[in-house]
């Protein structure tokens, strides 16, 4: 049996006299798609890397902006820091200034108050001993009166030393406390 010879191209297939073989153009085709696959994935690695080079110089005015913020915040802190500092150190000095001039005001009145009372006490005792003596002077003169003279001496005696011991003790009091309470 004879085969009918066909006039369709069958690409190398079937009974043509023409034989073509494909490979040729397969190649090129499979090569084209593969430089087309290559190029759109450098253009792609090109576009990523564009956008990392944007979002890094994008971070780093961003860095450098949040740097400056901050340095100013930082700046307004420390002024606000000194400025606290010097109204501190000046309330300090004012305040030493008026401790000091209240401790000074305090001595002088003590001692003023010390003078005052000692004085006082020597005129008192001045007086107290020139009464004493009175009255020793008028013992001796008035012999028939010694039974009644003695208690009256020595009640005035008492009195007298103890209006002394209280004074003294008062005294003292205001030396020590630096201000003048009787009770």
């Amino acid at each position: 049996m004879s085969r009918k010879r066909n006039n369709h191209n069958n690409y190398g297939y079937g009974d043509s006299p023409e034989v073509f073989d494909p490979t040729k153009n397969v190649l090129q085709l499979v090569e084209a798609a593969v430089k087309r696959l290559d190029d759109l994935r450098d253009a792609e690695a090109r576009r990523i890397n564009e956008q990392m080079a944007l979002r890094a110089e994008y971070d780093a005015k961003l860095a450098s902006a949040e740097s400056a913020r901050l340095d100013a915040i930082r700046v307004v802190d420390v002024n606000a820091v000194a400025v606290a500092t010097e109204r501190t150190n000046l309330a300090a000095t004012v305040l030493a200034k008026q401790v000091s001039d209240s401790a000074e005001a305090l001595r002088s009145m003590v001692a003023t108050t010390a003078s005052t009372i000692a004085t006082q006490l020597a005129d008192l005792t001045t007086r107290l001993t020139d009464r004493i003596g009175l009255l020793e002077a008028s013992k001796y003169e008035s012999k028939g009166r010694a039974g009644l003279s003695t208690p009256i001496l020595m009640v005035l005696a008492a009195i007298g030393g103890g209006f002394v011991g209280f004074l003294l003790q008062h005294l003292f009091k205001i030396v020590n406390t630096g201000s003048l309470v009787i009770r």
